[in-house]
């Protein structure tokens, strides 16, 4: 971990919240990992302009997104950016007494919203003509068929098992985001 460089209190309270997110929130190493950059981030700033992470103020936290906003980074990893301060402030909070959380009431920069590319009815078709040759081509043409007509995802495609398929009513289970269950209708060409 970056912090161990030096021992002081923002050293000290950064460990107990990678403690924190690894052992009471289970999150992965790479999630972790991900925190603690983030967090490093906001050391150097807090450092460099001789803040001190006791009397934060809400002003020092909007200084820090302008702060991350000249970096010209993506509006997405300045997001995450704050939600690992406000995180970290609110582990600060409950767990070490802190008196008040400067990031409370911050609220996130507005992600940029992006139309997704879409394939050409001739790019489709391209995709959708596989010649059938043996069971793997088979095997693909049917999980691109399924994949186009109901568009899951690739992670629920993968999961799909024979007895999530209604051959008769035509319908497909399957398990989304959040283990959330949806029934989906299917093409004959699916099928």
């Amino acid at each position: 971990m970056k912090f161990i460089k030096n021992e002081n209190k923002f050293n000290n309270l950064a460990i107990d919240f990678y403690n924190y997110l690894l052992i009471d929130k289970k999150y992965s190493e790479k999630t972790i990992e991900s925190y603690m950059n983030d967090l490093y981030k906001f050391y150097i700033y807090i450092s460099k302009n001789n803040l001190n992470i006791d009397n934060m103020k809400r002003g020092d936290i909007i200084n820090y997104i302008k702060y991350l906003k000249n970096e010209h980074l993506q509006s997405s990893t300045i997001n995450h950016n704050i939600s690992v301060v406000k995180s970290f402030y609110k582990f600060l909070v409950i767990t070490k007494n802190f008196k008040s959380n400067p990031s409370d009431l911050i609220d996130a920069p507005k992600k940029n919203k992006i139309l997704p590319k879409v394939l050409s009815i001739n790019e489709v078709d391209k995709l959708l003509d596989i010649d059938l040759v043996n069971e793997y081509s088979y095997r693909n043409k049917a999980m691109l068929e399924c994949m186009y007509a109901t568009g899951t995802r690739v992670s629920e495609l993968v999961s799909i098992k024979v007895n999530d398929i209604d051959f008769d009513s035509c319908l497909l289970k399957v398990m989304g985001k959040g283990a959330k269950e949806r029934i989906i209708p299917l093409s004959d060409s699916a099928i």
